[in-house]
């Protein structure tokens, strides 16, 4: 998603009349990574005219809420609604707790994979309280507290029925 020209224009934005000898490859490293989709870069000198510059994208995994986009590491990396694939989990909470939501996420989908399931959506309400929606469409309400061995006792006995009859359940609420 980075285009080559962009980059070539931030970096020489940052090479001053002295040339490549005295630019700050820090400033550089900094403009490059003010271009849209860039989560690192690191910028070096090449003797002995030239400047090697290495960006890495970033990798989104899942929406936050209706128009952003969240990395591995629960940063929003993308506020415009037009990157949003639709296909992707959508993640909805309180801001500031992107990236404890985004680790609770990534948990629980790659355990859901194993047994063929799929996360669409995971919620924090503002109480704390958490739900978790399949793609089949069954809702796990996991609620406040123990949630990590709420998620296994479903992994235990649960899943296997929403496996099997998952459209004939709306909901499964573990929080008792």
């Amino acid at each position: 998603r980075v285009q080559p020209l962009e980059v070539e224009k931030a970096v020489r934005s940052q090479v001053g009349r002295n040339g490549l000898v005295s630019v700050d490859l820090a400033a550089v490293s900094l403009a490059v990574r003010q271009i849209p989709w860039v989560d690192r870069a690191r910028v070096g000198r090449a003797w002995p005219q030239g400047l090697t510059v290495e960006v890495v994208e970033q990798i989104p995994v899942a929406r936050w809420g209706e128009a952003s986009l969240l990395n591995a590491r629960g940063e929003i990396c993308r506020n415009e609604s037009r990157h949003l694939p639709a296909e992707w989990p959508v993640l909805v909470g309180p801001p500031g707790l992107e990236a404890q939501m985004s680790e609770r996420y990534l948990a629980v989908q790659s355990r859901l994979l194993e047994i063929g399931m799929r996360v669409s959506r995971l919620q924090l309400d503002e109480r704390g309280a958490w739900e978790l929606s399949l793609e089949s469409g069954v809702r796990l309400r996991l609620g406040r507290a123990h949630i990590e061995e709420r998620f296994d006792r479903f992994m235990l006995a649960a899943s296997r029925v929403v496996a099997a009859r998952g459209a004939e359940i709306a909901y499964v609420d573990l929080r008792y």
